[in-house]
């Protein structure tokens, strides 16, 4: 069985080449030049900058504010500690999808 990606080549010295599995498929995606899609990826990627910003820097400079108890724990540390990470992970996911959508999206359009 193949490893790697389908549809990539991986080069001469490969007893195996990855694109000819039954795996694999056609890969499509926008043309890198086009400008629309890196202006929309820059506007994806600053509004995403921005809640990390905010979740790192300002949610964490008045955690401190937050002097409820919460499992035992102050609550600013909660946010600051868990709910940062939290947070982070569904930033991730978030650019993953809209990502993801927005290639196919493009792609369709081209195609």
């Amino acid at each position: 069985m193949p490893h790697g990606f389908p549809g990539v080549d991986r080069g001469a010295g490969c007893s195996e080449n990855a694109a000819s599995g039954p795996e694999s498929f056609p890969v499509h995606s926008p043309p890198a030049s086009d400008p629309t899609r890196w202006r929309l990826v820059r506007a994806i990627t600053l509004v995403l900058l921005a809640i990390w910003f905010a979740v790192t820097f300002v949610a964490t400079f008045f955690a401190r504010q937050l002097d409820f108890i919460w499992f035992g724990w102050p609550f600013g540390y909660w946010v600051a500690a868990q709910g940062a990470l939290l947070v982070y992970l569904v930033l991730i996911g978030a650019y993953a999808w809209v990502m993801g959508r927005l290639d196919a999206a493009l792609a369709r359009g081209a195609g």
